[in-house]
């Protein structure tokens, strides 16, 4: 899968089929499906999925846990899945220190506590965040 002109306030959609697989549940707006992954077109914002539409003249959303339905995924925005991890006692941050991004993580009901690798910037550390987060979660619930 190619991806052109993909919005970066979106998870990337690897990642959120990684979410799905450990049980990711919470509301989204955007979606897509396992033959748009599959797809050699170039992957783009226009084709991600959304329920956001306009009837009567207003503005209406359906919004929800895609992730309940075989084919599709949910393609969360970056908030809405650190308040997941949240939610499961994982809590983490991303500091700037000596010209460098790094992120730490924290579990509220152990003593467990780990920092990532400096980054240049942001959107890396916040990504490798995510994956961590991500594996620390299929660790601890195998």
């Amino acid at each position: 899968m190619k991806i052109e002109q993909y919005p970066t306030w979106l998870v990337p959609i690897d990642i959120a089929k990684e979410l799905k697989e450990i049980g990711f549940d919470k509301p989204c707006v955007y979606y897509t499906n396992e033959q748009l992954m599959a797809s050699s077109k170039p992957y783009t914002y226009d084709s991600i999925r959304t329920h956001i539409y306009i009837r009567n003249g207003a503005l209406i959303t359906d919004i929800g846990n895609h992730n309940i339905f075989k084919n599709r995924i949910s393609v969360p925005v970056w908030n809405d899945v650190f308040e997941w991890f949240r939610e499961k006692k994982l809590f983490s941050t991303i500091d700037f220190l000596c010209n460098s991004y790094i992120y730490h993580i924290k579990h509220t009901e152990t003593p467990f506590f780990t920092g990532g690798n400096y980054t240049e910037t942001y959107e890396k550390a916040r990504e490798d965040l995510l994956l961590k987060l991500i594996a620390i979660y299929k660790t601890a619930n195998q």
